[in-house]
């Protein structure tokens, strides 16, 4: 009788320690802090608003807007300093609206766009953001943003991509494809952090074009067609720091343009290794053309980097 009832005791205590590791658990995953106002979204109704837009609308800078499980369509705009957080990122789902699928598109974002942000202090976290389009990438864009913080979302088939923004942190995502689309493109951005993603079975992980003095570490990228891209880095000071990333089973390590002093260090390749890891970029350009002549393409010109202390053992482990 004693040890049946001991047991009993214990099994309620195991079970109401375990029950709140699971809630503190799930709530670090969805909990940001916000000192203003917080506005729901159910598209099932029972909230404040049924759809993102509306709630953002209604929103002030430094205001939250929660959005509950269910499927939302895209081609929204945030433009204040404003948090958007899911309620988890498998079944709070973003996607693009393909009825009205070019209604953002601009001189800068030329394609498809599900969520279009021109803020700063944004915060986007736990959403799964997914393309209905096979055929060309849909985009999570940033134009001009700073000290915005993208975190553990799901992109399926959408590329984030963020021009002429600064000092934003990309971390804890997963980015998945179908080796066509998807990753991350930064350009004319500068000291952003790429941190602590996975990027699985896309077309090519990471591109940077006209970037400097980016952080890009802790990553995993893995059975992609390409890992990264530094496509006309500039030749600064301050270069981009590609470090502690685990590149699995990648076609290509590209840097087209002219060498910009990007550092590449500790990073593991797929198998440990003993000496240096040579990375080959190159340069294409083309003569201007004369008065009434076509331009000229100029042979590539070939430029060599090395990760000088590549890592023996994988560095991600997620």
């Amino acid at each position: 009788m004693f040890s049946k009832k001991f047991l009993t005791i214990f099994i309620s205590i195991f079970l109401l320690f375990s029950s709140i590791f699971i809630i503190s658990v799930s709530s670090e995953q969805i909990a940001i802090t916000s000192s203003g106002t917080t506005f729901y979204v159910d598209d099932s109704g029972g909230a404040d608003f049924a759809k993102i837009q509306d709630a953002i609308n209604a929103s002030s800078d430094g205001d939250t807007v929660f959005v509950y499980n269910g499927t939302y369509y895209g081609n929204i705009v945030l433009n204040k300093s404003i948090t958007l957080q899911g309620e988890n990122n498998q079944n709070t789902i973003i996607k693009d609206n393909m009825t009205d699928s070019n209604s953002h598109e601009s001189k800068f974002a030329k394609h498809p766009t599900i969520l279009m942000i021109n803020a700063e202090n944004v915060k986007i976290a736990n959403f799964k953001i997914a393309s209905n389009i096979s055929e060309i990438s849909t985009y999570l864009f940033f134009a001009g943003c700073t000290n915005c913080e993208i975190i553990n979302n799901y992109f399926v088939g959408c590329r984030l991509k963020i021009f002429e923004g600064s000092n934003n942190k990309i971390r804890n995502n997963l980015f998945k494809s179908d080796y066509t689309k998807g990753g991350v493109s930064l350009d004319s951005s500068d000291f952003n952090q790429i941190t602590n993603n996975s990027f699985i079975s896309l077309g090519g992980a990471l591109s940077l074009l006209y970037c400097e003095g980016n952080t890009i570490e802790y990553n995993k990228i893995q059975d992609c067609l390409g890992g990264i891209s530094l496509a006309d880095p500039f030749d600064d000071f301050e270069c981009n720091k590609i470090r502690y990333n685990d590149f699995l089973s990648i076609k290509i390590i590209k840097a087209v343009g002219l060498p910009s002093g990007s550092i590449w260090r500790h990073n593991y390749w797929g198998r440990p290794r003993v000496i240096p890891k040579l990375i080959i970029g190159g340069q294409r350009g083309y003569i201007p053309p004369g008065v009434g002549g076509p331009s000229l393409p100029v042979p590539p010109l070939l430029f060599f980097d090395f990760d000088w202390f590549p890592a023996k053992t994988p560095n991600c482990d997620f």
